[in-house]
């Protein structure tokens, strides 16, 4: 069951198990074979409405190929979005740093005599190369919807781009989690689909702690 507090939540966090369209199984890669999904309608049917506060937010992965389905299930839960990008995961390779620092090694390259060109190429080459339709995925994005009043933010210093390697298939950075607490300060909030518990959070989903030792 849902977890609820009196007065509700003033932070939603969620990173629902989306139904993709492409329905991808090639082979072990897609997200049907790595989590229990779920479709639209189910997501719409989680009862948000009933745990977020009267003034509250609600920041939400949302995946680039769905962008009106995000919508929508903002709006059945309750929200307004504000925006789709509050957040832009820059996704590294696992070990970026030490293949760069092999790299470099190994051409003899001394970063400090690089110009600008070469330094993007570095940069480019430290980001995982992800699937798409289109081009090639290698960023996410957090939206941020609001209800009643929303929250004021507690902090002005709050960048947008958060750059951390991949982890597990869909696990997200545990950094996003960080610069919301900067930016709503010490208020109720919750993690929905949570994979991993987190001091100060509430969580909810059927592989809340999934993580946990991991992350000890």
């Amino acid at each position: 069951m849902i977890p609820s507090i009196p007065g509700g939540y003033g932070v939603i966090y969620a990173d629902p198990c989306w139904q993709f369209k492409d329905q991808n199984r090639n082979g072990s890669r897609g997200a049907g074979c790595k989590y229990q999904t779920m479709t639209l309608p189910q997501l719409m049917a989680v009862p948000v409405r009933q745990i977020a506060a009267p003034d509250s937010v609600l920041l939400m992965w949302h995946v680039p190929a769905m962008p009106a389905e995000a919508l929508q299930l903002a709006t059945a839960w309750g929200f307004t979005v504000r925006t789709m990008k509050a957040f832009t995961w820059v996704k590294m390779n696992k070990r970026f740093a030490d293949n760069l620092r092999k790299s470099c090694r190994k051409s003899g390259t001394d970063i400090h005599g690089m110009d600008e060109a070469d330094l993007l190429q570095l940069m480019f080459a430290a980001t995982k190369m992800g699937l798409g339709h289109h081009t090639r995925g290698n960023t996410e994005d957090v939206l941020i919807a609001v209800r009643g009043r929303g929250l004021g933010r507690q902090s002005k210093s709050v960048r947008q781009l958060i750059f951390s390697p991949v982890r597990e298939h869909s696990r997200k950075p545990d950094e996003a989690r960080h610069r919301i607490e900067q930016l709503y300060g010490d208020v109720p909030r919750i993690e929905l689909f949570a994979r991993q518990s987190a001091p100060g959070w509430d969580s909810w989903g059927n592989e809340s702690t999934k993580f946990d030792q991991e992350a000890a």
